[in-house]
Parts: C-alpha cells; structure tokens; sequence
C-alpha cells in the first residue's frame, strides 16, 4: 500500500477523540441500557451497513493508505484505518472494486469528502480509529 510510511502518524489526545465525537456522549445519570432505550439517533439520509475495501488519500497528495468501509448512505460513510484523520480535513475516498455496474457504493470510483469525526477503536499495536465523513455533494443510491 502506498504511503504507509510517507506520512507520519497524526498525534491525537482524548480531547480531540472527545470533541469530534459528540455523537455518543452519554450523561452519568443514564445506565447504558436506559440510554440505547431513550436514545434516537437522527439522521438526514439512512444508513446501510456495507464493508468493502477502500483507500484515502489527504485530497490531492496523490498517497494512499487503507482502510474497511463499514456503512455508507447519500450523505457520507465511515471507514476504519490505522491512521487518526484530524476533523475538518479534506480526504478522497476511493473504492477498490470499483465497477460501473456494481451496487452503490462501489459504482463510483471515489468520494471527495470532509472529516466529521474521528474515534480510537483499539489502542495497542496495531490502532484502529474510525472515522466518519461527510460528501461534498449528496451521492444518489
């Protein structure tokens, strides 16, 4: 895979995880089993789950690293990498198997998007982060 050693990996502190990911707050006061009850996720677009293959590359570097789509839907996806992606950055998001006449996602050869949110998944050797982007444009599915 190309670039896995070009870029260094980003430093990210638990406040930044924190404040980019203020979609799974859940106060005190709540146990986690009242929470999933009273909790309604709102969504501008429907969510599928989907995993397949990706690469990103910080928009126009032309580097590419590797990463597992997990969901997708008109308005973004998120994706799981062993790199932190700071919010607010610009990233392409291309599809392995990318084929014309495959089922959305895979019938785009990519995806220009910005960072919404990143979120440690697994600390140790190898880290895991996901991370959810949002298109620049709607994609029709």
């Amino acid at each position: 895979m190309s670039g896995d050693g070009y870029l260094k990996r980003l430093p990210v502190t638990a406040k930044d995880i924190s404040d980019n990911s203020n979609w799974f707050y859940r106060p005190k006061s709540f146990s986690k089993k009242e929470w999933e009850m009273a909790y309604v996720e709102q969504r501008a677009y429907k969510r599928y789950n989907y995993v397949a293959p990706v690469t990103y590359e910080y928009f126009s570097t032309n580097t590419y690293f590797g990463a597992v789509m997990h969901n997708h839907c008109m308005g973004g996806m998120c994706f799981e990498t062993n790199y932190a992606i700071p919010k607010g950055v610009e990233i392409y998001v291309k599809m392995t198997n990318y084929s014309p006449d495959a089922a959305a996602p895979e019938s785009r050869k990519g995806y220009r998007a910005e960072v919404r949110w990143c979120q440690a998944r697994r600390a140790g050797d190898p880290s895991t982060y996901r991370i959810g982007v949002n298109y620049f444009e709607p994609v029709l599915l």
